[in-house]
């Protein structure tokens, strides 16, 4: 999350993310992470037996490109409420979360103008399992609580800027397609030389809506 650790803490511990004694980076100590040392269980002390064994998966709904999140619901031992968390485009997921901070939102916009992967990240709780399994999505509301962006670098080739340039200057016209947030696929093409302010960038639904003949124009 971009929020302070103390106010991290406080929003995970209330939504039972978090409790005192367990593991929090803030920013700087997590860029401290190499690569080859990461892994997201190993840093919080935890293993995938560790979580199945305190925890029953109900249901789980995969990513795809129409609702562009993923989503799994399950319940913890000695608990009566279930709960399920929600993982996907940070536009989704702040769609669902009301009381996402402004603070939050900038940072959300900070990580895109850098060109930065983002995944957003949120829970809600349930009564009782619904009928199996479309039921399921009818859980996911607009009033969950927000846990934070995670910000992903994936770092562009060294040669690619020179390659692009060469291709261009045989009369190849480049158009580039990408799953990324819209913010971030700029940031990209313009770091190569694909793209430049004033250039046309159409996200997936203004994309569909294009026809034939009016594509062959662009």
């Amino acid at each position: 999350t971009g929020d302070h650790k103390t106010t991290a803490q406080y929003i995970a511990q209330q939504v039972g993310i978090w409790q005192p004694g367990d593991a929090t980076l803030t920013d700087t100590e997590f860029a401290k992470i190499t690569p080859k040392k990461f892994s997201l269980l190993q840093e919080l002390g935890l293993t995938e037996q560790d979580i199945l064994k305190n925890h029953t998966i109900h249901h789980s709904i995969p990513f795809d490109s129409t609702h562009r999140y993923k989503a799994v619901f399950f319940s913890e031992a000695g608990q009566s409420t279930l709960k399920f968390y929600m993982m996907g485009a940070p536009d989704v997921i702040a769609s669902h979360c009301p009381h996402i901070s402004a603070h939050a939102q900038q940072s959300l916009q900070e990580f895109l103008s850098k060109g930065l992967r983002v995944i957003g990240l949120a829970s809600g709780s349930y009564e009782k399992d619904p009928e199996y399994p479309a039921g399921y999505k009818k859980i996911i509301n607009n009033n969950l609580s927000f846990i934070g962006f995670l910000a992903i670098e994936d770092g562009i080739r060294d040669d690619l800027k020179n390659i692009i340039r060469i291709a261009k200057n045989s009369g190849i016209k480049i158009i580039m397609a990408t799953g990324d947030h819209k913010t971030t696929a700029q940031y990209i093409a313009q770091q190569v030389g694909i793209w430049q302010p004033g250039d046309a960038t159409l996200t997936d639904t203004e994309f569909a809506k294009i026809t034939p003949k009016k594509f062959s124009l662009l």
